[in-house]
């Protein structure tokens, strides 16, 4: 597997963007999509029930995200904390050492 030399900042936060921010704006949209044209959905609810399912979709793929990084490629929690906060993909520096700790959030 690729160690933390070969992977530049750029390679882990386009992963990061890839798995986690790209899919969970497509569910926002498909979602709101979906339920406003096919299931005569209130707009406004339509984008509650979006956001809702993109942010569980975010929970559980910044999880995975975190564990490639910190796990497989060995990659400092610090330098992972400021590639994470820039390519916007979390903004608590807690949050990696939860996931790596395996502690549970209480809405998750």
């Amino acid at each position: 597997m690729e160690n933390n030399n070969e992977l530049s900042d750029f390679q882990i936060m386009l992963r990061g963007q890839m798995h986690v921010n790209v899919p969970s704006g497509l569910i926002v949209i498909l979602t709101l999509f979906i339920l406003t044209v096919f299931g005569d959905v209130n707009f406004k609810i339509a984008v509650l029930i979006g956001f809702a399912l993109g942010w569980i979709y975010w929970a559980y793929a910044i999880k995975n995200w975190i564990k490639w990084a910190v796990g497989q490629n060995n990659v400092d929690q610090d330098r992972l904390y400021k590639i994470g906060k820039y390519g916007l993909l979390f903004w608590n520096k807690d949050h990696i050492a939860e996931v790596i700790e395996n502690k549970k959030k209480p809405w998750i």
